[in-house]
């Protein structure tokens, strides 16, 4: 059987250390089948998500908030820019295919942005990430984790809860 890789293929697994490359990938296996109610690492932690697509954003929105999470949607990357002026945010989760660019370009706004230079970001995205492109390569170190869309909810919840107490830990 072929390794599904670093990237979360939709099931369990999470992306950490991308200094080191697209490389350096762990299962989730300490994960208790039975904890989908656990509660998160913060009962108020927020979350944005850019994404030009509302369904998704609502999915997202009824998954994570049943785990302590506000999540709040950006449909463009002007919306995200705005909201981020307003709010304070823990999380970003990160389309790449956006209708005004993509989210590698919010990449780039987030690391000049000093208040979420080291806040975490998971790039969630249908599109097959390359490490070879350029665009990947620049960003190795600038996200925490990378979703493939479609996901598993579960995988979803871990990603999101292991990236979160890495953020925590490394403060």
């Amino acid at each position: 059987m072929k390794s599904p890789g670093p990237f979360l293929e939709p099931a369990k697994m999470i992306v950490n250390g991308y200094h080191s490359g697209y490389t350096h990938a762990n299962r989730l296996s300490n994960r208790d089948e039975n904890s989908l109610g656990a509660q998160p690492v913060s009962s108020k932690v927020r979350i944005l998500y850019l994404e030009d697509e509302k369904d998704l954003v609502t999915l997202v929105q009824l998954v994570l908030s049943r785990q302590g999470y506000q999540i709040i949607g950006a449909r463009s990357l002007a919306q995200a820019k705005e909201i981020i002026e307003q709010e304070r945010i823990d999380l970003f989760f990160l389309d790449l295919n956006l209708p005004d660019g993509s989210g590698w370009e919010m990449l780039d706004y987030l690391s000049q942005h000093i208040q979420y230079a080291n806040t975490p970001k998971i790039i969630m995205s249908a599109q097959a990430m390359d490490p070879q492109r350029s665009a990947e390569r620049e960003h190795l170190n600038n996200f925490s984790a990378v979703i493939g869309k479609p996901f598993q909810v579960n995988a979803l919840i871990d990603v999101t809860q292991q990236t979160l107490r890495n953020a925590r830990s490394s403060h």
